[in-house]
């Protein structure tokens, strides 16, 4: 059995529900997120997407329903233990106090540490390299007050990238983003996936981002899952039309890529 238990890896929720004030966040989900892939999660606002990411980062405890992560009970998880599997970048991000960007990202690596005891170099090197991965070595010595709203989502990136998870749960994190820094967070994200297998899943807004990076969809409207499964066979014009009410049309670019056009109505 302990042998089982070290070899299954990812998420497996069956029959998850959660309610607060008589309104219904998720309703009897039940999916199973693998390594090594990027999941994209769509719906239309107040579809339950936010819910969803705070219940698998187990901020808030389901009302109905398991979840196993790593084959072991998510609430059996100390938070530290936690935080060494898994890291989670909010959709919103206040920081009233002057810390510096890089005291910010080396907020990651904090659960590695004991009480009491320094950061290592090793720690100061994983924050280096973040935030070289996120292109904000520039700002390191800035004060995260002083930022733009786009700067501090790319140094909450940094700090999960820091963390050296298994896992990254991101909420709407590129709605403040320019399209360049949208681009190179997509790529560094996916490069991690390929080459040490981590698994991200992000709450995303943009189709044609999720059509681009996302290897499977999570498809939530009303809490519920309508559908789950590959992007490339999942994504059509009658999905988005029932998720959102609107009229698409579906090309394909380069790559075989899907690009999704809008039709706007204007009066």
């Amino acid at each position: 059995m302990a042998g089982l238990m070290e070899t299954v890896k990812g998420y497996s929720l069956s029959q998850v529900s959660y309610s607060y004030d008589q309104i219904t966040g998720i309703d009897e989900v039940s999916v199973s997120l693998v390594p090594g892939k990027f999941y994209g999660l769509i719906g239309p606002n107040g579809s339950g997407k936010s819910t969803f990411l705070d219940i698998l980062s187990g901020y808030i405890v389901p009302n109905h329903g398991t979840i196993l992560l790593n084959n072991v009970p998510l609430q059996s998880y100390d938070r530290n233990e936690l935080s060494q599997i898994l890291a989670v970048v909010p959709q919103f991000f206040n920081q009233n106090f002057q810390y510096l960007v890089s005291d910010v990202v080396l907020m990651g690596r904090y659960p590695y540490l004991s009480r009491f005891s320094p950061p290592a170099k090793s720690d100061f090197e994983a924050v280096d390299q973040a935030m070289e991965m996120l292109g904000i070595s520039h700002l390191r010595s800035r004060s995260i007050t002083e930022l733009s709203g786009g700067e501090r989502q790319r140094v909450m990136i940094a700090k999960a990238l820091a963390q050296s998870g298994d896992f990254i749960l991101l909420d709407e994190v590129t709605s403040n983003l320019d399209i360049n820094h949208t681009i190179s967070i997509v790529t560094v994200l996916s490069k991690l996936i390929r080459d040490k297998g981590i698994t991200v899943v992000a709450a995303v807004h943009d189709l044609n981002l999720a059509a681009a990076c996302c290897d499977e969809l999570i498809v939530l409207k009303n809490g519920t899952l309508k559908n789950f499964g590959p992007t490339s066979t999942l994504l059509s014009e009658r999905l988005i039309s029932e998720l959102y009410g609107v009229d698409v049309a579906i090309i394909s670019g380069n790559q075989s890529q899907k690009q999704i056009i809008y039709n706007y109505v204007r009066s």
